[in-house]
């Protein structure tokens, strides 16, 4: 038996992120959530802002909920922009749940300017894409 993970596939359209999610899926024996199949299976226009947040809050809660069930969770909701990062803050923020520090744009800025994505030799320290645990 596997323990529950959540696999997070990033990258711009076009990248393989679909191609990827279905892979490991089957590998890891995972439940794949996709954003842009969703929209599509219930009509929503790939541009509407509005409905794209309310599906990916939605597909957020119920990767949560699988999780804590046990099911291991591919999402390939894309993850790329700093937008969406300062959204998700902003939520968070005026959730103002315990346990969180309110977050200001400019330390966001600030911090993303000195981020420094991992590089080969430490990604290589970390489980590779469809590795069983």
């Amino acid at each position: 038996m596997q323990r529950a993970r959540l696999v997070l596939i990033c990258g711009l359209p076009g990248s393989g992120k679909t191609r990827l999610a279905k892979r490991l899926a089957l590998e890891l024996r995972a439940v794949r959530l996709s954003p842009d199949e969703w929209k599509h299976a219930l009509g929503i226009d790939y541009y509407d802002e509005q409905a794209r947040v309310r599906l990916e809050d939605r597909l957020w809660q119920l990767a949560r909920e699988l999780l804590t069930l046990g099911h291991t969770v591919v999402m390939e909701n894309g993850f790329w922009t700093r937008e969406e990062l300062w959204r998700r803050l902003e939520l968070r923020n005026k959730a103002a749940e315990p346990g969180t520090v309110p977050i200001e744009r400019s330390d966001l800025d600030r911090w993303a300017a000195q981020f420094e994505p991992p590089d080969a030799a430490e990604l290589a320290l970390f489980d590779a894409p469809g590795t069983r645990i």
